[in-house]
């Protein structure tokens, strides 16, 4: 694949990008596509103004890298859920995310990085509502639904520390072993708002905030990555996270000796 790292203000600028920038670039180098053709985009990270991405497009051979355009080969994909989209690339992003939830509720789990796969295009259909993008998510069959028990969160009730693992895992602290704590799904009145600004998106929560009871930490939990975030007595019930695909967000209160957790 001949590959191309870029920041896109929307999808809408793709076109652009591989006319300007990777298709006079590849052709520079020198580089022959195969019959019928493969190219794809990997959503790195998506903001609202913002989109970072990695392009790929199949070719014969791998030549010597260029500043813009770098040579690699990727291994198989076995098996990958796959949903036809027509029509203009902004709405690319929301029927990912609509993806996602279709992928959690089929029991599989996500095993690589998505792909929208460009079949017809502005190249070979003037009628923008012809173009056809295949999203293609790498994934793989579970035996059961692992939805609160394949991650793990640990509070420590001498210290307040909070960790997570997954598995088998045994976690410790201040001399005493953890059990794990009890997560289950957010009631109604339990569930954050999300407020999307500069980018990001605003998640708030309903909570006191008191010493007695509140909100101590929340995990965002992604297909390839984690996130902490630590919170107190007495500051608000909200943390910032990236526009992110395919979260679940867990939420971990204290109140007394008591701790527990919530999915949404």
């Amino acid at each position: 694949m001949a590959s191309h790292h870029a920041a896109i203000p929307s999808y809408s600028h793709l076109g652009e990008l591989c006319c300007n920038i990777i298709g006079p670039e590849m052709k520079r180098l020198g580089c022959r596509c195969p019959e019928p053709g493969y190219c794809f985009t990997s959503e790195i990270e998506y903001r609202a103004n913002s989109i970072d991405i990695e392009y790929c497009e199949q070719v014969s051979e791998a030549l010597e890298d260029s500043s813009l355009i770098h040579f690699k080969t990727l291994e198989a994909v076995p098996t990958a859920i796959c949903l036809k989209v027509y029509g203009p690339y902004d709405q690319l992003h929301q029927r990912l995310v609509e993806l996602f939830s279709h992928i959690e509720k089929q029991h599989y789990r996500i095993t690589g990085q998505p792909r929208a796969c460009y079949v017809d295009g502005a190249w070979n259909q003037a009628d923008p509502a012809k173009w056809l993008t295949i999203l293609q998510v790498p994934v793989e069959k579970t035996q059961k639904r692992l939805p609160l028990n394949r991650l793990k969160l640990f509070c420590c009730p001498a210290c307040g520390n909070v960790s997570f693992a997954y598995g088998r895992a045994v976690m410790e602290c201040c001399g005493q072993r953890l059990d794990p704590v009890e997560i289950r799904q957010a009631e109604e009145d339990e569930r954050y708002t999300a407020i999307e600004m500069d980018g990001e998106y605003l998640l708030q929560w309903d909570c006191p905030m008191t010493k007695d009871c509140y909100l101590a930490a929340v995990v965002v939990e992604r297909y390839d990555s984690i996130s902490l975030y630590r919170l107190f007595p007495e500051q608000e019930a909200q943390i910032r996270i990236p526009l992110l695909a395919g979260s679940k967000v867990f939420a971990l209160y204290r109140q007394q000796d008591q701790v527990w957790a919530t999915m949404q």
